[in-house]
């Protein structure tokens, strides 16, 4: 009994965020979507994962604008990928990418994010090096940008040529 009613209770107060913080952004007269935004890096900040991702999906729903509504699935999906919620949320950052008229910053986040997911795969995503690619295009000159794909890329299958091996360890 007292299990339930905690549960009933944590369930209230998640909803009564949630919703708080979607009168906050209607009251402050800015965008919904980067209010919601601001709300969710909060809870993630906070470690609250699932209360972000519901924060998300209720501001997809409600925004129409570009690119606003393109941040906003992005950002769920980077959220679900976390969560490890694993296909769904690799399609929506796909979709979000396909399409996205926003910053290079952002663009850069969301295809990091899918080469990390993929990287462990096996067999390995065939679209892997191909996102790498543009992603080393995105990073541009930014050397801790392209030190982290460096990092992703280094953790794809590695080929060996085992004469290369001999030699080396020879000398």
């Amino acid at each position: 009994m007292k299990q339930t009613a905690k549960s009933l209770l944590r369930l209230l107060l998640i909803t009564l965020l949630i919703h708080g913080d979607f009168i906050l952004a209607h009251e402050s007269g800015s965008s919904e979507a980067l209010t919601s935004l601001g709300s969710a890096e909060t809870y993630i900040k906070r470690n609250q994962w699932g209360i972000a991702r519901e924060v998300l999906k209720e501001a997809f729903q409600k925004t129409s604008q570009e690119p606003e509504r393109s941040r906003v699935l992005g950002e769920l999906g980077m959220i679900e990928l976390r969560m490890g919620l694993g296909d769904e949320a690799e399609q929506k950052i796909l979709e979000v990418i396909s399409g996205h008229q926003g910053s290079k910053e952002e663009t850069f986040r969301w295809y990091a994010a899918l080469l990390n997911t993929w990287k462990d795969k096996v067999p390995p995503d065939p679209r892997f090096s191909i996102f790498l690619q543009k992603a080393e295009e995105l990073a541009g000159t930014d050397f801790d940008k392209r030190n982290r794909l460096g990092l992703i890329g280094l953790t794809q299958e590695v080929q060996v040529d085992p004469l290369k091996v001999q030699h080396a360890g020879a000398e």
